[in-house]
């Protein structure tokens, strides 16, 4: 009783290939749009050796794009609900390759943080609409079969960012990796639109199995309508902003954030700095972070099925990044293979800490309505965060060693692991609450 009936053409194997194709298309789009995210992070060396930007201006770029990428997460995840989710993904792909064309064509630091700011708008009009795409594109048994591969764009997007950005720099210079990286972006948008029209009939049929409705039989729906539990009514907001879930889950997604991206977009410009590795060289070296993260979501998954609470996870996860950063003040400068490894260890660890937050505590408040509203406030407190990280360790890069950097980001560590500590026992009782007060 209760499930979803489909139609009869959604059994076809015919119309399963094509669901493979669409969710491929869907997978692709996010994964492609990571060159135009991540490949400034590969080329701040060499535009600082060329000197059209400084580490301080590197930094103001990396805080314009995350501050305007995390406000724009909200603003399109709002206008996601509302608009085609096909022009939306269509316009932020060209758009943010439209960007990446015209970036190296300007020397002025002021031009390209303007620049880098709107690619980070462009950027943020992903996110929101690849969900619903996974909606209104597939049934639903195609969404439990693909959605578990929806996170493997993260390191797939950026390792092929990083390979690309080092075959080109070897071959030629950072001004074309941007162009290389922008077409990519633009083909790709171009290929989703096209296909997306030569799948008007799969769709078709994918939006009649959604809406079919189910056929109870009366004895169903005789129970149905006499014993069925009430839906919770919608979570005030104000109870929302107070509840412990979400005024401590922002605490630590502020020391998350600073520490998640905030350390692996400047990573290739620790390893050029202290040990003279070349661009494309550092490039190679950066494809071992994005998976390597992986297992921090898979020990992430580990410790909440043992501590069964996503702070006390959140404050072990915190304590690894905790020991990591303390040995790489200790061994930054001995080897670069050690180096990569202890960054690597806490980039994972962070990679965990953000799943427990995003992900399982908005859960608690889906039976509440505030699931969706939950985890964008928490995911926007986390861009501010390391948009704030890049500012601040531009300034810091500037006037002091990578040592200082380092003993930075070990405080901030250890506040995460603090703040998790003192969070996981209000967090337990709060839990409790929410999981009692469903109806």
């Amino acid at each position: 009783m209760g499930s979803r009936l489909f139609s009869k053409p959604a059994r076809k194997p015919a119309f399963d290939r094509k669901a493979g194709w669409i969710f491929a298309l869907i997978w692709g789009a996010y994964a492609v749009n990571y060159l135009c995210r991540k490949n400034f992070s590969v080329c701040i060396a060499d535009m600082v050796q060329d000197q059209v930007i400084t580490e301080l201006a590197a930094g103001r770029m990396m805080t314009a794009f995350f501050a305007v990428y995390g406000a724009g997460q909200l603003i399109n995840g709002f206008l996601g609900d509302r608009l085609n989710p096909k022009w939306m993904i269509a316009g932020g792909l060209a758009g943010s390759g439209l960007i990446n064309l015209l970036l190296p064509l300007s020397s002025s630091s002021v031009v390209l943080t303007i620049l880098w700011c709107l690619n980070g708008l462009f950027c943020s009009m992903l996110w929101g609409p690849v969900i619903r795409c996974m909606g209104d594109y597939l049934i639903e048994s195609h969404r439990l079969k693909y959605a578990a591969w929806l996170s493997a764009t993260i390191p797939v997007g950026q390792n092929l960012c990083y390979l690309l950005s080092a075959a080109t720099l070897k071959a030629a210079s950072w001004r074309l990796v941007y162009p290389i990286c922008g077409l990519t972006n633009v083909a790709y948008a171009l290929i989703w639109l096209c296909v997306l029209r030569a799948s008007r009939g799969y769709l078709t049929e994918v939006s009649q199995a959604n809406h079919a409705a189910p056929t109870p039989s009366a004895a169903e729906a005789a129970s149905a309508s006499s014993s069925a539990p009430q839906k919770a009514p919608i979570m005030p907001l104000r109870s929302l902003l107070l509840s412990s879930g979400i005024f401590l889950g922002i605490l630590a997604m502020l020391m998350n954030g600073m520490l998640k991206d905030g350390v692996t977009d400047w990573t290739p410009t620790l390893l050029g700095d202290t040990f003279g590795l070349s661009s494309s060289l550092v490039s190679l070296v950066m494809t071992l972070l994005p998976i390597l993260s992986l297992i921090g979501v898979w020990l992430a998954n580990v410790l909440l099925k043992w501590l069964k609470n996503e702070f006390a996870s959140s404050a072990v996860l915190f304590g690894i990044s905790l020991l990591s950063m303390t040995l790489l003040i200790f061994f930054v400068s001995g080897n670069a293979i050690l180096t990569t490894s202890l960054i690597a260890l806490s980039a994972g660890a962070m990679l965990g800490v953000n799943n427990l937050l995003l992900t399982f505590i908005p859960l608690h408040y889906a039976p509440h309505g505030r699931a969706s509203l939950a985890t964008g406030l928490l995911n926007s407190f986390g861009y501010a965060a390391t948009a704030l990280s890049g500012l601040l360790v531009g300034i810091l890069q500037s006037a002091s060693s990578w040592k200082q950097i380092l003993l930075f980001w070990t405080i901030i560590a250890l506040s995460g692991l603090i703040l998790s500590v003192i969070s996981a026992h209000p967090w337990e009782k709060e839990s409790r609450k929410l999981y009692s007060s469903r109806s």
